[in-house]
């Protein structure tokens, strides 16, 4: 395949103005794969056709599409080669009044059909390729757009610094179970969450589509991470989803490697209190302990870090009665309650009683 017979193939599938292009016209299994998934009946029909353009790299053409997820939206189709391979980057440009909703029914019933989004734009690539922008799209169906921090997405602007706007980006995905859409958006700047500064958040809109009855599941999605200790800090990465209704949020470290550290050094999770003084006097705690896990609960209404729980581990036993007594495989779980008012410190210690 060279631009020149990829030109002439398109050619073929015009006629009366319309090009009815089926997904294995161009024998690249990738743009079939894309038809499949998003196009109706697996092929590209596009009414009101320009004649294609061709230049030295890719063949384009532009018109009305009639059988994407947006109904009569203007786009342009821009074919060109990956190796010897066609390779196609549909640009979608959807009505003013276009929602999510309108291509995705079922999101009806959730907060995803109070989000107004400006300004979006949709693209279908067959494979990874780079946009007139010079921005790389991903293979599959990708949306970008301007979401207003308002409506629901109000109750958690806060912790995207009162954002007025978002940019987001992501991918809608057709799969045997249903559909999924993932949009996200990042801040970079601190974000204060009690006596944390959360190290930037990625903010992101997800909703699941079951194919076999419609049910449908929405959240917004938070990525951030805190660091803590002393010369050499650690960074514990968090992430947790709020759901609309609930109006609170858990976010939980992500710990896809052990963080280890003197007890001391953990008592900068609940903001300088003494771990130690809430664990009995008899037992004595190595010098590492490793980070379980940890939760921060966020009263999201209220702007507010409620409670910060979280376990170690301890490979020292605890020996109740030399020689006789003891605790091994120690998790110490702790829980500041009311970290902004009453700093309530308590303490659970968890453990296999060995004998003898």
């Amino acid at each position: 395949m060279d631009i020149t017979t990829l030109a002439a193939t398109l050619n073929q599938y015009i006629s009366s103005g319309d090009l009815v292009l089926p997904g294995d016209a161009l024998g690249s299994d990738p743009i079939q794969r894309q038809f499949d998934a998003f196009l109706d009946d697996g092929e590209l029909r596009i009414r009101q056709v320009t004649a294609p353009t061709v230049s030295a790299d890719n063949v384009s053409v532009t018109g009305i599409a009639d059988n994407l997820i947006v109904d009569g939206a203007q786009v342009h189709a821009r074919f060109n080669l990956v190796g010897d391979e066609a390779a196609l980057l549909l640009s979608i440009a959807p009505s003013a009044d276009w929602t999510l909703v309108k291509s995705f029914p079922p999101l009806g019933d959730t907060f995803v059909s109070e989000l107004p989004m400006r300004n979006p734009t949709l693209t279908l690539a067959s494979h990874k390729l780079t946009d007139a922008a010079g921005d790389d799209v991903d293979p599959g169906l990708s949306l970008a757009a301007t979401l207003p921090m308002t409506g629901p997405a109000a109750d958690v602007a806060w912790l995207v610094g009162d954002a007025g706007e978002l940019k987001l980006r992501g991918v809608i995905e057709r799969k045997d179970e249903g559909t999924d859409l993932a949009f996200y958006a990042r801040y970079d700047k601190p974000v204060p969450l009690g006596f944390f500064d959360l190290n930037g958040v990625t903010f992101g809109v997800l909703a699941a589509i079951a194919k076999e009855d419609n049910a449908v599941a929405a959240v917004f999605d938070f990525a951030t991470a805190i660091d803590f200790g002393g010369r050499t800090p650690l960074r514990v990465p968090l992430r947790g989803s709020y759901f609309v209704e609930a109006k609170q949020l858990q976010l939980e470290a992500d710990l896809n490697q052990a963080l280890a550290a003197g007890l001391y050094e953990f008592d900068a999770l609940v903001d300088g209190a003494d771990l130690g003084s809430v664990l009995p006097d008899t037992l004595a705690v190595a010098d590492q302990v490793t980070l379980s896990w940890l939760v921060l609960d966020v009263d999201v209404a209220a702007k507010r870090l409620n409670s910060v729980r979280l376990a170690l581990s301890s490979t020292q036993p605890w020996t109740l009665i030399d020689d006789v007594l003891a605790v091994e495989a120690l998790s110490l779980a702790f829980r500041l309650d009311d970290p902004q008012g009453a700093r309530e410190l308590s303490a659970t210690l968890m453990g296999e009683v060995g004998i003898g």
